[in-house]
C-alpha cells in the first residue's frame, strides 16, 4: 500500500500503542475525579499540554484541548465576544469548518466578508488589510492551504491587522503548518491545530487561546478546559497528541519532502497538458496539479485498485459539489474536474514517488483514449 493524502490524515506512530493503551486499559480514569488514581491522568493531560504548548511558543496555559481542529475553528469563530452586526473577516481559501462558521455569523446578523486569494491561494493582503476598520472583530487567516500548499504569513498580517485596530482577534488555522513551520507569533491570538495531522489519534486538538483573550465556550458542563470545553477529557488520545508533536518534530526534514516533491514533478511532467501549482512559499508536501482531459475522481478510484492512495483536495469538501478554495484561485470548472492533490508524508520514498508517478502517466494515457474513442 502507498499512501500519499496526508493533508487529509497521517498514519499513527507505532510508539503511540503502549500510550494508547496504558490510559484506555490501566490508567483509565477521569482525570477530574479526586482519588489518587485519577493524578494519573490528570499528570498526563499537563505533560501533552506542555509538549503542544512549546510548539507553540505558547504556555501551558494557554493550551485548550478539544476534539479537533474543526472544533478549535468552531470556538474560535462562534466564541469570540463580538458586538451586534460586527464585522468578520475570513479568507476564500479557509477549511469548511471556518467557511461554514462565518456562513453561520452571517445569519445571525455579522457583516461578514472574505478577502480573495491569488492563483497560488494565498490571501491577498492589501485586499484583507483594506477590510479592517474599527468596527472589526475577528479575523481569520488560514496558515497553510490545506489544498495548495501555499503558506500565508500570518505572523506579519496579524500585526498589521492590529496596526489598524489593536482590539481585533487574529485567528489562525495552523492544521497543516503545525510542527512544520515556525511558531505563530504573539500577534496570532487564536491558533487552531490537529494530531492526526502529525501522525497523533484522531479525536484529539488543541486551541491556542492567548492569556487576555476571553472566548465564550461553546458547550457546558463540568467547566474542564478553563471552562472553554466541558466534557471528561479524552486523557489516552491528548497524551498520544501530546507525544505525536515530539516525535513528528524530531521526524520531520523539509529537505526530505522537498526532494520528493522535486522527483515526483520532474517525473509527472513528461505527461502532456499537466499543470503544477506550485508557490513559490509553500511547505514541500503538498503538491497541488491539474491533469487536461481525464476526470481525477476516475484516476483516484484507477489508482485505488493498486493500493495507491492520493487525494482531490479536502477531504472535509469530498461530499460537496465544487471546491470553492480552488475556484478563488481563479481554476477554471475543467482544471477542478482534473485536480488532483498529492500530500506527502513520513512514510514515503522516491521508490514510491517512481511508481506512483509511473501509475498516473499509464492510466491517464487509458482514460485520454478512452475519451477520444467516445
Amino acid at each position: 500500500m502507498m499512501y500519499f493524502d496526508n493533508a487529509a490524515t497521517t498514519p499513527m506512530f507505532p510508539e503511540l500503542k503502549d500510550a494508547l493503551f496504558k490510559y484506555s486499559f490501566e490508567e483509565f480514569y477521569n482525570a477530574s475525579a479526586l482519588y489518587g488514581g485519577a493524578k494519573s491522568a490528570k499528570d498526563a493531560l499537563q505533560n501533552a499540554r506542555t509538549k503542544v504548548a512549546s510548539r507553540l511558543n505558547a504556555q501551558a496555559s494557554e493550551i485548550i484541548f478539544t476534539s479537533g481542529a474543526t472544533e478549535a475553528n468552531n470556538t474560535a469563530l462562534l466564541g469570540t465576544p463580538k458586538p451586534a452586526q460586527a464585522r468578520v473577516i475570513i479568507t476564500a481559501a479557509e477549511h469548511a469548518s471556518v467557511t461554514f462558521c462565518a456562513a453561520e455569523l452571517k445569519r445571525r446578523g455579522f457583516d461578514v466578508l472574505t478577502a480573495p486569494v491569488d492563483a497560488d491561494g494565498a490571501v491577498v493582503v492589501s485586499a484583507l488589510l483594506s477590510l479592517c476598520g474599527k468596527n472589526t472583530a475577528l479575523v481569520s487567516v488560514i496558515h497553510v492551504s490545506n489544498e495548495t500548499g501555499a503558506v500565508n504569513p500570518i505572523n506579519e498580517i496579524s500585526a498589521r491587522v492590529k496596526a489598524i485596530n489593536p482590539k481585533i482577534i487574529f485567528h489562525s488555522d495552523g492544521v497543516q503548518a503545525f510542527c512544520k513551520l515556525p511558531p505563530p507569533a504573539k500577534t496570532v491570538d487564536l491558533y487552531s491545530v490537529s494530531a492526526h495531522k502529525i501522525n497523533g489519534p484522531k479525536g484529539a486538538g488543541a486551541l491556542k487561546c492567548a492569556q487576555g483573550i476571553h472566548l465564550n465556550p461553546l458547550l457546558f458542563g463540568g467547566g474542564q478546559e478553563r471552562g472553554l470545553r466541558s466534557g471528561t477529557e479524552n486523557v489516552a488520545g491528548i497524551y498520544a497528541f501530546g507525544l505525536a508533536a515530539e516525535l513528528f518534530q524530531k521526524a520531520y526534514s523539509p529537505d526530505v519532502f522537498v526532494g520528493l516533491k522535486a522527483a515526483l514533478v520532474t517525473e509527472l511532467g513528461a505527461l502532456p497538458s499537466v499543470k503544477f501549482y506550485l508557490p513559490e512559499a509553500g511547505v514541500p508536501n503538498i503538491i497541488s496539479l491539474s491533469i487536461e482531459g481525464i476526470y481525477s475522481e476516475t484516476l483516484l478510484h484507477m489508482l485505488e485498485v493498486d493500493e495507491i492512495y492520493i487525494g482531490l483536495g479536502s477531504a472535509c469538501a469530498a461530499n460537496k459539489a465544487g471546491n470553492s478554495a480552488l475556484s478563488a484561485t481563479g481554476r477554471t470548472a475543467q482544471e477542478i474536474k482534473g485536480s488532483l492533490r498529492i500530500s506527502l508524508g513520513l512514510h514515503n520514498s522516491l521508490g514510491e514517488i517512481a511508481v506512483l508517478s509511473k501509475k498516473i502517466i499509464e492510466y491517464t494515457a487509458k482514460l485520454r483514449s478512452r475519451n477520444v474513442a467516445k
